[in-house]
């Protein structure tokens, strides 16, 4: 059963990369009503607490490491309410050394079938207009830097995700 309220640990973008996101938000907005939430991939979580130990754990983890590229597959789609339209991201080897290196910090329920994604819309669409869209939509930059670690205090139960901390990768 999903965890509905809880932390999650979510990778950020930069400005303009989040610029960029929200044009295309908007586009799939215009179409699909979907709740507010920041431009995110999901990392790890859920966590029922976030003590002070951890997030420090994460400052130094992410003050000691580079931004991650994540290269980008294409638009995807599901009847899934949390990843109905989104983009889909290269499940590459750096991304799950990154999941590793969290969970080696503090555990989480690791999901063997891990899907990396940028979620457009959340919510129960018509799947046949959700792939009607996606051949409207602008074609995708090859890849996306992840620029930072978002811990995100979540209450799906309200459609409720909020950013309460923010931790910069090192720079490059």
């Amino acid at each position: 059963m999903r965890l509905s309220k809880g932390f999650w640990i979510w990778g950020g973008f930069n400005k303009e990369e989040n610029i960029y996101l929200n044009s295309i938000k908007d586009k799939v907005n215009n179409i699909f009503e979907s709740p507010y939430f920041s431009n995110h991939i999901t990392i790890a979580g859920p966590y029922s607490e976030m003590d002070i130990e951890f997030l420090e754990s994460i400052k130094l983890y992410c003050k000691n490491n580079p931004p991650l590229r994540l290269d980008v597959i294409g638009y995807k789609c599901k009847n899934e309410k949390y990843q109905s339209f989104y983009i889909s991201i290269k499940n590459s080897s750096k991304i799950n050394q990154l999941r590793g290196n969290l969970f080696a910090l503090k555990k989480f329920p690791i999901d063997r079938h891990f899907e990396p994604h940028i979620s457009l819309a959340y919510g129960n669409h018509d799947l046949i207009l959700k792939k009607k869209l996606i051949k409207k939509l602008p074609n995708l930059v090859i890849s996306f830097n992840l620029s930072n670690l978002l811990i995100a205090k979540v209450d799906e139960s309200i459609n409720k995700w909020e950013i309460i901390n923010k931790f910069d990768f090192a720079k490059s």
